[in-house]
């Protein structure tokens, strides 16, 4: 598709009987109109009338979930609650910053004669991070969509690396490559976002000044923004994995490739992380969904699996290409 310059919206739904409930209230709030013209405009439907992957994408019949789950701690053992969204992509935006508020707790400090109150995640940064899932995803992917809450950090797993040619710098500065550019214009002319390619400054920007910074890991094909709980890092310091990789120095987001080395290459407990995540929320995975998750060789997908095995911390089921990796019961 990169090499043809079509995007996953443009192609046919292959789908029928989609209905818009959510979308339409979202438009009338807004105080635009929904009707067959606009569906056409706006990319919903192709020129011969047939809905298109971003009308899918917009119905209230989208096949395309987000998963949110909260841990007690700071790894994966323990299970608070989880939550599949489903519905227009819209509508899932919405229910995952409804989820995210509801658990971004505010903490006092008593500086006399003053309280002052601190959330443990900026607002803005919150909210750019939900807008970016959802607007960047990569919606012909495999790769689950999820964010995950922790007592120290909350992660955001979107399937899509960085487009072709794109580098970091470029992306935290402020370029806008957007991956769904009909989806982005619908967010625009609702209100959603105000101007592309904003997102991670204004996330970045947020974090200003603390002793803790978001990170940003990047993969062939996954995209994961890491943001700390600024009232666990008052009350229990700076967590381990917080220490280094920041992309951002102190009072700023950087602006030179100087500053920024690039990505953050993931290092081998970075993806046994990650890997270990995907497992606890699906019940088993696959070395090609490990290859395509990681960006890494099928020898490699291959060697890490076995060294989780030998570990004790998965067990193989099956046999041949029918072969997956679970949790050790």
């Amino acid at each position: 598709m990169e090499s043809s310059h079509s995007s996953f919206e443009d192609l046919p739904a292959g789908a029928d009987d989609l209905s818009f409930e959510a979308l339409r209230k979202s438009f009338s709030a807004a105080k635009l109109e929904l009707g067959q013209r606009q569906m056409r405009t706006l990319g919903l439907k192709d020129g011969e009338g047939t809905f298109t992957n971003l009308g899918l994408m917009l119905s209230d019949q989208c096949p395309f979930s987000f998963q949110l789950t909260s841990f007690q701690g700071s790894d994966v053992r323990i299970i608070k609650d989880r939550k599949i969204l489903e519905g227009s992509v819209l509508s899932q935006l919405e229910q995952m910053i409804d989820y995210l508020e509801f658990r971004n707790e505010t903490s006092g400090i008593i500086t006399l004669p003053y309280r002052i109150e601190t959330r443990s995640y900026p607002d803005d940064a919150l909210r750019e991070a939900v807008l970016n899932m959802v607007m960047h995803r990569d919606y012909g992917s495999p790769v689950i969509n999820k964010a995950s809450v922790f007592d120290d950090r909350i992660e955001f797993m979107t399937a899509g690396g960085l487009a072709r040619g794109v580098r970091m710098d470029e992306v935290t500065s402020g370029t806008s490559v957007c991956r769904n550019p009909r989806l982005a214009n619908v967010m625009f002319r609702l209100g959603m976002v105000e101007a592309y390619g904003m997102g991670l400054p204004r996330i970045f920007a947020a974090y200003a000044g603390r002793s803790a910074k978001p990170i940003v890991e990047v993969s062939a094909h996954v995209f994961k923004l890491t943001l700390p709980n600024l009232n666990y890092v008052r009350e229990h310091g700076v967590p381990a994995w917080a220490e280094e990789g920041s992309l951002v120095p102190m009072g700023g987001v950087p602006r030179t490739m100087e500053q920024v080395p690039g990505p953050r290459v993931m290092r081998p407990g970075d993806s046994i992380h990650m890997v270990m995540n995907i497992v606890e929320s699906n019940g088993s995975i696959t070395r090609v969904e490990v290859e395509q998750i990681l960006g890494v060789s099928r020898s490699s997908a291959g060697r890490l699996l076995e060294g989780l095995v030998q570990e004790g911390k998965l067990k193989k089921v099956g046999s041949g290409r029918s072969s997956a990796y679970a949790v050790v019961a």
